[in-house]
């Protein structure tokens, strides 16, 4: 039997990093081509930098996502009517929905926020309040 050389278990490891990279830019594409009016080259980039500030988020979001997974594959060999219909009803929509509240932190820490600078400044104005919060 045949070992496996330093250097292809080398390239197998690092196949495997840029396959993670690359799911973790996807959840990135969604959010930034909807949000901001970009070019491909662009929206590539960003996604590329986003995945790597927001590893640790990413990691928790694909810890989420397997976890729906694998409770929808528990109710499929246990419960085969309630486990075929329900990733038409949850699993997708709830992978989505965490992949989403994932990155949107980190998307409008580095790119939204900077945009407009002043954006926490509440103007001032002439007019009292009607009511005051006296809580």
């Amino acid at each position: 039997m045949q070992s496996i050389g330093f250097g292809m278990q080398l390239m197998f490891y690092v196949s495997i990093g840029l396959g993670f990279i690359y799911a973790a830019m996807r959840f990135y594409m969604y959010i930034i081509l909807v949000t901001f009016k970009l070019n491909t080259y662009k929206i590539i980039k960003n996604s590329f930098i986003f995945a790597l500030l927001g590893i640790k988020r990413n990691l928790l979001a694909f810890i989420g996502i397997l976890l729906t997974i694998s409770i929808n594959y528990f109710f499929y060999m246990m419960f085969p009517p309630i486990g075929v219909v329900m990733p038409f009803i949850i699993t997708f929509s709830l992978c989505a929905f965490i992949s989403a509240y994932a990155v949107y932190p980190i998307i409008k820490k580095y790119m939204i926020i900077p945009y407009y600078p002043d954006a926490d400044k509440q103007p001032e104005s002439d007019v009292e309040p009607v009511f005051v919060d006296r809580g």
